[in-house]
């Protein structure tokens, strides 16, 4: 499966760690982020964002002349794994919305993602015309997505953004695979957009946690340009459906119990044979998919027992679906982010500490925690690209 993510995040500044570890976490292959907030490619949240083995390609949002806020909000920042080989499409220059467009090879995988953030107040009459003119452009694209943040309550159909936002994307073929809620306030703000000539995505709309808005993702299977990541297997006893109890009572009954061997080897050999057998019925040998963690060096055993009771709560939500359960689950979530991002502030400043009088250490541990994470891309225009 190839995963692709959504999220408005509303700032990654204090919550770069906790971006980090979701892309980890829910194993994703791109992840799109709208309100980054940051003012250019080597901002540090976007470095402290990115997990090892990963990349972005970002587009900031210009700031006006003579603004003077520390806090340049808005902007755009696609997560993607960096053995991918992406290429940035210079879209046109667009006043009612922020757009990014990128192409994605590897090897049997080929897809374009148009990631957009609309802001508020009201759409108008020149987001619709601005909005159906990149449609255009995406729709002669193979596998094209468009995903993000347009600010407008499509769940509520009979009202005149919402239809028109209806209007043009059904005159140029993509179908919203989202359909839910995605905002705190229970109204649906994002978009995952396929086209209808293709085969759907599998979505999950995840509830509003590190920010205001859902977490989403969409799995992509070979057919709609997805391909699929080879994963090695493990064989391990399936320890979930042992039982001491039946164990026990097998054993009691086993010829190791009830006529055992005299001669020494023999007594060996048929306790190895008796306690493998017993163990092959009570617990057989499964093959289990291996999902290895690249894990950031800050990520210790307190992020990972944090993360355990973090999953504890959300499998009640899962499986009870409450306020109350929703309530202790967010919670949890956010004493996570704030360790998480604890631990990372924790380490890099031992890191620098440490390296004492040794300037080109110093400079060494700068370049780790301020270096732009390398990646094959290149920019073309959208007439190059076709």
């Amino acid at each position: 499966m190839f995963n692709i993510g959504q999220l408005n995040a509303r700032s990654l500044g204090n919550k770069a760690s906790a971006v980090c570890d979701l892309i980890v976490e829910h194993r994703l292959d791109v992840l799109c982020v709208v309100e980054s907030w940051h003012n250019a490619a080597d901002t540090p949240s976007l470095i402290a964002a990115t997990p090892p083995g990963y990349c972005y390609v970002e587009k900031a949002r210009p700031r006006r002349a003579g603004k003077s806020s520390n806090c340049n909000h808005g902007g755009i920042c696609v997560f993607i794994r960096s053995n991918f080989k992406v290429r940035n499409v210079q879209l046109p220059v667009y006043k009612t919305f922020e757009a990014l467009l990128i192409a994605v090879h590897h090897g049997g995988i080929s897809l374009s993602i148009l990631t957009i953030y609309r802001p508020p107040p009201a759409a108008t009459d020149e987001f619709f015309r601005e909005f159906g003119d990149v449609l255009e452009l995406c729709s002669k694209y193979t596998h094209c997505y468009v995903v993000g943040d347009v600010n407008i309550h499509l769940d509520e159909s009979s009202s005149l953004p919402a239809e028109k936002f209806s209007r043009v994307v059904s005159v140029f073929g993509p179908r919203d695979c989202v359909g839910r809620p995605t905002h705190d306030k229970t109204h649906q703000l994002d978009v995952f957009l396929a086209y209808v000539d293709r085969r759907q995505p599998s979505v999950v709309v995840h509830p509003p946690m590190l920010s205001d808005h859902s977490l989403i993702v969409a799995s992509l299977d070979a057919v709609t340009g997805g391909g699929s990541q080879v994963r090695s297997s493990v064989r391990r006893r399936k320890w979930a459906t042992f039982t001491r109890a039946d164990f026990i009572n097998a054993l009691n009954q086993s010829a190791l119990v009830v006529n055992p061997p005299s001669d020494v080897d023999e007594f060996f050999a048929c306790y190895d044979k008796t306690i493998s057998s017993l163990l092959d019925t009570t617990a057989p040998f499964i093959d289990v998919k291996s999902y290895s963690r690249t894990t950031s060096p800050w990520y210790d055993r307190d992020c990972h027992n944090m993360k355990l009771q973090t999953r504890r709560l959300e499998k009640a939500y899962r499986r009870r679906s409450s306020v109350t359960t929703l309530s202790a689950w967010r919670s949890q979530f956010q004493r996570q982010r704030v360790l998480l991002q604890r631990k990372f502030s924790e380490y890099w400043s031992h890191a620098i500490s440490s390296t004492g009088n040794d300037t080109k250490a110093l400079r060494q541990k700068l370049k780790c925690l301020l270096s732009q994470p390398s990646t094959v891309h290149s920019h073309f225009s959208v007439d190059q690209f076709l």
